[in-house]
């Protein structure tokens, strides 16, 4: 059976780590056909031992205040810098972030090499110099923020949800 492979920024979220924990255990209970590549402090990865959970030690956190491009370039011992690292090297097909929206953005700008910032309403990218150089297929991002965002704001998240 294909285990699909998937970056955990676990210091992400208000409650993070223990709620990111505890959804990664949910997710490990309902799914067999994953693998958790847990980003975060030695104390966060010692409390999710599983086959399936792939320690990846971050020592930084990207807190909700910083800047989040500055944040990203200057932490890159985060565990979101380190989730996003864990798809770009190949080790991992998706990321999950509770974090900072503006950080996620930030490091798929940076790390991945995907701007957002230009993306036309319709969404669309072209992927095809990270095809090449194996990266992956597509990208989608969805926003499930718990603030109230504008409707404008909401309309363009709309379009950026799927890259293919």
């Amino acid at each position: 059976m294909t285990r699909y492979q998937i970056a955990v920024d676990a210091m992400g979220g208000d409650h993070a780590p223990s709620s990111v924990v505890d959804g990664v255990k949910l997710a490990l209970a309902e799914m067999n056909d994953i693998e958790i590549r847990l980003c975060g402090p030695a104390s966060a990865l010692d409390a999710c031992r599983d086959d399936r959970v792939h320690p990846v030690e971050a020592n930084e956190v990207i807190t909700m205040e910083e800047a989040p491009m500055l944040a990203v370039r200057k932490k890159t011992d985060s565990s979101l810098v380190k989730a996003m690292l864990e798809v770009r090297e190949g080790r991992a097909q998706a990321v999950v972030s509770a974090g900072s929206t503006g950080a996620v953005l930030a490091a798929m700008d940076n790390i991945m090499l995907i701007s957002v910032a230009d993306t036309p309403p319709s969404g669309r990218k072209n992927l095809k110099p990270l095809r090449e150089q194996g990266w992956c297929e597509a990208v989608t991002m969805m926003e499930a923020s718990a603030s109230k965002p504008s409707v404008s704001r909401l309309i363009y998240m709309a379009g950026v949800v799927h890259m293919p």
